[in-house]
């Protein structure tokens, strides 16, 4: 009597689904079914079948003949062979995309809307979160390439990164997303930093505010540098500037209650321009502790307008970023790069930003000074 290792094994090496054999039924599926016998099910060409069953392609083929394919695939429980795709078109269908938090909602539109871009071309994001350590940041970049990925999207680019020396060494075609102006080895899709301050300056002068605080973000990021850079500029010269390590509500809430204690005549800060809503959020949290309110003792405003801030209290005032038409113009261009990679580098895009007035900025208060409560 043989043993059930070699029964399994016997079954397994003669495309027999195992189930089968221990039910006698049959459901015609066949794990080894390959392009050719779904093209001779269907009675069509294999080129036909082939283009029928690719997203990027399957709009050449008329709607009945595309039926029968994806019928008969069905049938005969058909995938394609991801191997044999890379070795017959020299790219393996998959981009590769770095996030710094996937825990931050700013991420979700950006992947969302770079996924449904991609996916229209027949590609598909493999996401990977990076940490701030540099050799897990590297790490990342290079499971991601040992995938065979066509491309690159980078959402993490730092000051002297090392990720985009590995990418560039490499000559994987490579886009960064929301971080990355001013490194012209690659295109890059961004958010107009300097514009979004201006409006948040300009809006606050027009409140009466002349004292303004800036929490930036960490300035070890092209996002951090570029907003205090645009805080300088429209601020004026009665502005202070005190820096968060990362873009988190804990790190505004350090920075802010900090800021707040460090003088003992009290603050005279009326308002707090935040690197991102998170930071804001932390401001916030920080200022009623120590005794204050806001938009009546300091306006705040925020950064990126992420779902939800219009349902904190106070409402955030923060500055809209278009992240869903970052992500798919990202996608955009890195399928350009693709298809040719070595055309001229894509010039920067920036989007335009929009200031979202709502609940959390008001007239300065009254008194010179904020003496926190201790």
């Amino acid at each position: 009597m043989r043993s059930f290792a070699e029964i399994y094994a016997f079954t397994m090496g003669h495309g027999i689904q195992f189930g089968e054999l221990l039910t006698g039924q049959s459901n015609e599926v066949r794990m080894s079914a390959t392009l050719r016998d779904v093209a001779q099910m269907a009675g069509v060409h294999t080129a036909t079948a082939a283009r029928a069953l690719s997203e990027s392609t399957q709009h050449k083929v008329a709607l009945n003949t595309r039926a029968k394919v994806e019928h008969a695939a069905s049938k005969l429980g058909y995938l394609a062979h991801a191997a044999a795709a890379t070795l017959r078109t020299g790219r393996s269908g998959f981009v590769g995309m770095l996030v710094p938090d996937l825990a931050n909602p700013l991420f979700a539109p950006m992947l969302k809307s770079a996924e449904e871009r991609l996916r229209t071309k027949g590609w598909t994001i493999l996401i990977a979160q990076v940490e701030p350590k540099e050799s897990d940041r590297l790490t990342a970049l290079r499971t991601l390439i040992s995938k065979r990925v066509d491309g690159l999207i980078l959402a993490t680019s730092q000051s002297n990164d090392p990720i985009l020396t590995l990418a560039a060494q490499l000559t994987i075609p490579t886009v960064l997303i929301n971080r990355g102006l001013g490194d012209r080895r690659f295109p890059c899709v961004v958010n107009d930093d300097l514009e979004s301050m201006r409006l948040s300056i300009t809006h606050l002068k027009d409140l009466g505010h002349q004292h303004v605080l800036h929490l930036s973000g960490p300035l070890n990021s092209s996002t951090g540098l570029a907003r205090l850079e645009g805080f300088k500029r429209w601020a004026g010269s009665k502005q202070a500037v005190a820096e968060t390590h990362y873009f988190t509500r804990a790190a505004g809430y350090e920075a802010m209650r900090k800021h707040l204690l460090k003088s003992p005549n009290g603050c005279p800060q009326t308002a707090v321009v935040c690197g991102n809503d998170l930071i804001a959020l932390g401001a916030i949290e920080a200022i009623r502790e120590l005794g204050g309110q806001v938009p009546s003792d300091f306006s705040v405003l925020g950064h990126n307008d992420m779902p939800f801030m219009d349902l904190v209290f106070p409402a955030l005032t923060t500055v809209h970023v278009h992240t869903d038409s970052m992500g798919q113009e990202a996608a955009d261009v890195l399928i350009q790069r693709m298809s040719d990679p070595q055309g001229a580098v894509p010039a920067t895009r920036l989007l335009h930003p929009d200031l979202v007035l709502r609940n959390s900025t008001a007239p300065p208060r009254s008194e010179r000074m904020f003496k926190p409560r201790t």
